[in-house]
């Protein structure tokens, strides 16, 4: 399944977006400021297309989605989280989106879970990020 990630709000403190998926899911995501408005390290990741699989997390100790060949990065994932503090270079997903937090992301994080869940154990799962400064809610 194809999953896009589109960024639309960048500040010093963290970059927001839209996952949506080409079926049903949306969700806001939150992760680390974008290199051009910040030297905070670690930033967002590059936008690109990635492949992503569920595994188990022993830092975060649950399962949740693992990007694959993130250039330069690993251990990226997609998790639980509200606010920048909460990442450490990966993507939080939440119902709810103020200008440097989400909301509602254990709601979402479960209903995105539900989601691949249910989809073949074969098929293989992508997310494209891309950067949008024009992107209108």
């Amino acid at each position: 399944m194809d999953f896009f990630l589109n960024r639309y709000f960048y500040s010093s403190t963290c970059t927001i977006g839209v996952l949506t998926n080409n079926i049903s899911f949306s969700a806001f995501s939150l992760e680390p400021p974008h290199s051009s408005f910040s030297s905070y390290s670690p930033c967002c990741i590059s936008s690109g297309l990635y492949q992503f699989i569920s595994s188990f997390s022993p830092k975060l100790q649950y399962f949740c989605p693992l990007l694959l060949r993130v250039p330069g990065r690993s251990g990226i994932r997609i998790h639980v989280g509200n606010f920048p503090k909460d990442t450490s270079g990966c993507i939080l997903i939440g119902f709810g989106a103020s200008q440097n937090s989400i909301s509602h992301s254990k709601k979402a994080f479960s209903s995105f879970m539900d989601l691949l869940s249910s989809l073949s154990p074969e098929e293989q799962n992508f997310i494209e990020i891309s950067d949008t400064r024009d992107f209108i809610l």
